[in-house]
């Protein structure tokens, strides 16, 4: 097949791209990422095999960019955690068609951050898709599907780690079936789909009202980019690790959000539904830990973080 390869994220497309280079016979016409230092690791393989690099710094459905993939005359693009749709112009370009893939079970969280999200609602399984892309937002049909749990202590990061590898796996194993002409379509159950967006750092505020499972989840969630956070004193508090408490310490009437205790491991605090420890947390950037800045003010209580 004659390939045009967009990959931008991660080293999940360079990986993919290594063993097609090793295993196939495939032609590629050209590698297009994005600039910027999420896509260091394809530019990595693409100097080593003297392939043809495309960064461009417009949209990738500009007229000029779309006349300069016509020519190259491919037969599929393969979008490996490219981050950007494909307009109707552009799907219609290779004569195989496009496919992608994606870090979820679609129709679940089709759109972005598809390794938070899950940890933030407390999934205990996600997967990959190999799907084929059309003008919607990963809504096209699915070639092939695989599921792993999340485990309990999965963060962002380690989850990411697990859908890369998975997904190595799963496309190696599929592009047989793709480059064969046999690959299934599969059609998506749209009244099953759930959409999900970039996170940003508003998604990422702990809101004392939650459950202390789900602080504990959006923990993990939110590990990279500072982590989750809340306000003490007029600053930002970082917390990066929590978990619900098992103890028997309770304070009666206590206040979602209220400082309960420091304890060997840190801070108790009051969620929804009873007492959240704070086991890994930082004042501002570059600031103290939670315990440190409470270790002298525990005669001053009740302190309610924000």
């Amino acid at each position: 097949m004659r390939i045009v390869y967009f990959t931008y994220f991660g080293r999940i497309g360079s990986r993919v791209l290594e063993w097609m280079l090793a295993n196939t016979n495939d032609e590629f016409l050209g590698v297009v990422s994005r600039p910027g230092e999420q896509g260091t690791a394809i530019l990595d393989v693409a100097f080593k095999h003297y392939l043809p690099l495309y960064q461009p710094q417009v949209n990738v459905n500009d007229p000029v960019f779309l006349d300069l993939l016509r020519k190259l005359d491919p037969d599929i693009f393969i979008s490996m955690y490219f981050g950007r749709l494909f307009g109707p112009e552009m799907l219609a370009i290779p004569k195989v068609g496009c496919l992608n893939m994606h870090p979820s079970l679609l129709p679940k969280y089709r759109g972005q951050g598809p390794s938070t999200w899950p940890i933030v609602n407390g999934e205990t399984e996600t997967g990959q898709t190999v799907h084929w892309l059309n003008e919607g937002i990963d809504a096209g049909d699915i070639i092939a599907q695989r599921a792993i749990p999340i485990a309990p202590d999965d963060t962002s990061r380690t989850l990411g780690k697990k859908l890369e590898d998975l997904g190595v796996e799963l496309f190696t194993e599929t592009w047989p079936l793709i480059a064969s002409g046999k690959a299934p379509r599969i059609v998506q159950d749209d009244s099953q789909a759930t959409y999900s967006v970039a996170p940003r750092r508003e998604h990422s505020r702990i809101r004392w009202s939650m459950t202390a499972v789900q602080i504990h989840n959006m923990c993990r969630a939110f590990i990279d980019g500072g982590g989750a956070w809340a306000r003490v004193g007029g600053k930002r508090l970082f917390i990066h690790k929590a978990q619900p408490y098992t103890g028997s310490l309770r304070v009666e009437g206590a206040r979602p959000g209220q400082v309960l205790a420091i304890l060997g491991l840190g801070v108790l605090v009051q969620a929804a539904d009873g007492p959240v420890l704070l086991t890994s947390t930082s004042v501002g950037e570059d600031g103290p830990d939670l315990m440190t800045l409470l270790g002298q003010t525990l005669g001053n209580l009740p302190i309610v973080l924000g």
